[in-house]
């Protein structure tokens, strides 16, 4: 949350949050951390750098079996069949994800915005 704060504070685009007001100690390792962070701040940025958007809504949701992480904006969006340009970024998320054991999802269309969202079940 900081991250992301610091992150859109000089762009004039308005970050939500919606998360737990409460939210439970789960152990995760190192490496699921590092790479849902790196996931995350790589959505982020695209937004920063490519959505022209104005606003992004950055949700969490608990469950018994894990979590859910979307990251969702108001931009310009883009063309998922020519995404020529994003793919790098997309095809790194995608394999930080899989490496993780999670799925990810990744919505977009020209003119309407863009939704990643990133599931992790935990085990206990």
């Amino acid at each position: 949350m900081q991250y992301a704060q610091e992150l859109f504070e000089e762009t004039g685009i308005i970050c939500r949050f919606d998360y737990p007001q409460s939210i439970p100690y789960q152990a995760l390792s190192s490496d699921v951390r590092h790479n849902v962070f790196l996931v995350i701040k790589e959505g982020l940025n695209n937004i920063v750098k490519h959505s022209e958007a104005t606003e992004v809504s950055v949700k969490l949701l608990l469950f018994l079996s894990g979590f859910e992480i979307s990251i969702t904006d108001n931009g310009k969006g883009f063309d998922m069949e020519k995404r020529d340009q994003f793919s790098n970024g997309l095809n790194n998320m995608q394999n930080r994800i899989k490496d993780i054991e999670g799925e990810i999802l990744v919505e977009s269309s020209a003119g309407k915005g863009t939704r990643i969202k990133l599931a992790l079940k935990i085990r206990v």
